[in-house]
């Protein structure tokens, strides 16, 4: 399943989870790094983009990183607590 993921959100990344087909990663292709789910179909790699609207990527034959591992959460922050002088109160 793709997560609906849009500007604002944080996203948690496991570097000890190897990628599998589906997964959403953050790859890296020479100093460009992009959130894509990992796609394999037969012996094509695919980055498919969360957008619908772009295309999807063949990877295949291309140099890529997977940085840091696979996607695993996603936060909303709402509001900035740092830098606020700001304290949580329970």
């Amino acid at each position: 399943m793709i997560p609906d993921v849009t500007e604002g959100y944080i996203v948690i990344v496991d570097p000890y989870i190897e990628v599998i087909n589906g997964d959403c990663v953050i790859a890296k292709n020479g100093e460009e790094a992009t959130f894509k789910q990992f796609v394999v179909d037969g012996s094509i790699l695919n980055l498919k983009p969360l957008n619908n609207s772009y295309p999807i990527k063949d990877m295949t034959g291309i140099e890529m990183e997977i940085v840091d591992g696979v996607v695993v959460e996603k936060k909303k922050l709402y509001r900035r607590l740092w830098g606020t002088g700001c304290c949580l109160a329970s």
